[in-house]
């Protein structure tokens, strides 16, 4: 598998992010992505018109906007899903693995605790910053180098959807579709049961390769590497196609 990001991606991408970001990219045996050097001018104008934070967006500011509100929706059902099994595991496993293990099996009801996810477009794992406050608090970024207690989590498969409890506070991960602008869909690791914002269809999307659609809004997570500051990486339920930035491990 060595098709280069700029033969399958560019036509469908607007402003060229994966040059903007990155710079040109290739799929290598390994299943990584391995970045290649790009000038300065190539990059500058690949993010014209593209849906960016500005560096100077601090996440402060995205907290004002966003605010502290994390209600679910008028009318959505109150779920709390009884727990399946548990499968605990001695080391971390990856997301796209237990994915695959589920394809093809019975529909019996399980967790897999000690999940890392990574995203395809960095090769960073996902963290819960359980240190921001207000409405940034316990948000997924792709940041991370290695896995620890932040960047573990409980993954748990109920026959029409998934669950993603962060073992950093215990608590789900939601998909804030009531914030606007560029935190939109932004996931948090903030709710004490799992109600409609935090159900997910995960699925697979290729060797070693993993898809995580919110099903409060029916939209794919990316991984918003574009982004600066404490933002660089935050995990967002706004995409309607999987590319590079929707593909996780």
């Amino acid at each position: 598998m060595s098709t280069t990001v700029s033969e399958k991606y560019t036509s469908k991408w607007d402003g060229y992010r994966v040059a903007c970001v990155h710079g040109w990219k290739t799929w290598g045996e390994n299943m990584k992505i391995i970045a290649v050097a790009v000038t300065a001018v190539v990059a500058v104008s690949g993010c014209a018109g593209n849906e960016s934070q500005p560096d100077d967006v601090t996440n402060d500011a995205i907290t004002e906007v966003a605010g502290a509100t994390s209600a679910t929706p008028a009318g959505a059902p109150s779920v709390e899903p009884m727990a399946p099994a548990v499968e605990d595991v001695d080391g971390p496993r990856a997301l796209s693995d237990v994915v695959a293990e589920r394809t093809g099996r019975s529909t019996q009801e399980t967790c897999t605790s000690n999940v890392a996810i990574a995203s395809w477009a960095n090769n960073r794992f996902v963290s819960a910053e359980i240190q921001y406050g207000g409405g940034s608090y316990g948000m997924l970024r792709a940041r991370a180098a290695a896995v620890d207690a932040w960047e573990l989590y409980t993954v748990c498969y109920y026959g029409s959807y998934w669950t993603l409890r962060s073992q950093a506070n215990g608590l789900f991960v939601s998909a804030e579709i009531q914030y606007g602008g560029s935190s939109y869909g932004m996931l948090r690791a903030r709710a004490s049961v799992a109600d409609a914002w935090e159900q997910f269809a995960i699925n697979s999307c290729g060797t070693g390769c993993a898809s995580i659609q919110s099903l409060a809004n029916g939209l794919f997570v990316s991984a918003e590497v574009q982004y600066g500051g404490a933002s660089n990486g935050m995990l967002r339920a706004r995409a309607s196609v999987v590319d590079a930035w929707e593909m996780f491990r």
